[in-house]
């Protein structure tokens, strides 16, 4: 969690595209910690956030997962 608070503050070094990848891919490991702690609900929350960062990399990311 630190690193990814380094990461928000450091957003004049971070272009927007990429920084919203940084945004989907915590909040997908968030997704996936709450899901084996079968936290659902939790889940479900952070998932939404994921997507709603980039739905692309959320979608690249689930098709790896699943493969």
């Amino acid at each position: 969690n630190n690193l990814y608070n380094v990461k928000c503050s450091e957003t004049g070094f971070i272009d927007k595209k990429d920084m919203k990848k940084i945004d989907a891919r915590h909040y997908c490991v968030l997704c996936i910690s709450c899901m084996r702690s079968k936290m659902y609900k939790e889940a479900a929350k952070y998932f939404i956030r994921a997507f709603n960062a980039s739905p692309v990399f959320v979608a690249r990311e689930g098709y790896n997962l699943i493969r």
